[in-house]
């Protein structure tokens, strides 16, 4: 832990003289997309008391121990209670903050799912004291202009609006015990999926589906949501990812079925007739490389390339995938304190755009405002007892 500590105080340490956040002790996964001139970010944050901050450098015993105590660059937290709390936040183009507002609580520290279509925002997270969800759409100023609450449910685990509908993939908790042959016994927890779809005007239900083969998948390990069309959805682990179509629960199409072997899915996004996914390959006896494999299905279209950033195995790297609406889809992957910034097109042919050394402080996020790239950065949470604030950084 020490070293790792080293790395975050030579990573971080930055004044704050950009625009940013109020100060608060953010969870480094953030969503973010921009839309009419604005950027949205939605992020989770740990409200410690006085007593764990007084604490917090200090050596504790393991059952005292919060999130204060993990590197800042954990991901995929979980709690037993919702010890998170949702915020979507909104900067303008010049990086200065317009407003903030907290839309929810959670039981773990990945980020709210963010979607935005003619001139609204749409989000989702869990109720504080009940098992209940919220979606919440907002106009640009903040303003809520409805809220649909949904029972028995923890976890809003995707948002995107299709066809005139919110489409919503939510979940809640299956706790299965796994007895050893030692005699002792551990927890298996997977998430339940429904396909739920509202209206967006209003935001009445307008369905809600239980997901027999996404549910079946999600005990077997695959996770990571992501909604497509207003009928599908994509779920992935590191070896496989899987279409599924909401109206077949008998099954789904595996689209890595080409990929070759010594690949790890690190990150997928699609569209309605394309999909891509970036993944790190490690051939024999050789370093690492990132590839893209990419699919327009609907053109019969496929390829798979080397992306043009050095390979990392520091516990800071991220990566993210934007597409376009040109159909070419922007690459970021952060290595050490190296950013690279890559566009691959249609016939995939992949340049660099953007490689900055410096993005003065942990990346946590990325996204594209028109064709300009952008990321989001943490500052800050260099001792434990440290809040941190957030901004991006336009290229």
């Amino acid at each position: 832990m020490r070293g790792l500590c080293l790395v975050m105080l030579m990573f971080c340490s930055t004044g704050f003289a950009w625009g940013q956040s109020d100060a608060g002790y953010y969870t480094s996964e953030a969503q973010s997309i921009a839309a009419d001139g604005q950027v949205y970010v939605s992020i989770k944050k740990y409200n410690p008391t006085p007593e764990e901050i007084k604490k917090a450098d200090a050596r504790v015993k393991d059952n005292e121990m919060n999130y204060l105590h993990l590197p800042v660059f954990a991901t995929n937290v979980s709690f037993f209670d919702k010890s998170f709390e949702c915020g979507l936040y909104c900067f303008g183009t010049d990086g200065k903050l317009k407003w903030g507002k907290t839309i929810g609580f959670s039981a773990n520290s990945v980020s709210p799912p963010l979607a935005a279509r003619e001139g609204f925002i749409y989000s989702g997270a869990g109720m504080k004291s009940e098992d209940k969800i919220v979606i919440t759409k907002l106009n640009p100023e903040g303003k809520i202009s409805w809220q649909q609450e949904l029972d028995s449910l923890d976890e809003v685990n995707d948002v995107a609006v299709h066809q005139g509908k919110v489409n919503v993939l939510a979940s809640f908790k299956r706790n299965v015990k796994k007895e050893h042959d030692n005699g002792t016994y551990s927890i298996d927890s997977y998430p339940i999926y429904f396909f739920i779809q509202l209206d967006p005007a209003t935001g009445r239900v307008l369905s809600k589906q239980y997901q027999r083969m996404g549910n079946y998948l999600s005990s077997i390990g695959y996770g990571n949501p992501f909604i497509s069309t207003d009928q599908s959805y994509y779920l992935r682990k590191a070896d496989s990812a899987i279409f599924l179509n909401t109206a077949n629960q008998e099954g789904g199409i595996v689209v890595s079925q080409d990929m070759p072997a010594g690949n790890k899915i690190q990150v997928l996004t699609a569209g309605p007739s394309s999909y891509h996914y970036i993944t790190e390959f490690s051939p024999r006896g050789e370093k690492p490389v990132y590839k893209l494999f990419t699919d327009f299905y609907g053109e019969k279209k496929k390829y798979e390339t080397v992306l043009p950033a050095a390979w990392s195995d520091e516990p800071f790297n991220r990566i993210y995938l934007v597409r376009h609406s040109s159909d070419s889809v922007f690459s970021f992957i952060t290595t050490g304190i190296k950013v690279t910034v890559s566009v691959t097109d249609k016939e995939g042919k992949t340049a660099v755009i953007q490689q900055n050394n410096n993005p003065r402080g942990l990346v946590i996020g990325a996204g594209l405002n028109g064709s300009q790239p952008f990321i989001i950065r943490l500052a800050g949470r260099v001792k434990r007892s440290e809040p941190g604030v957030f901004s991006p950084l336009f290229f």
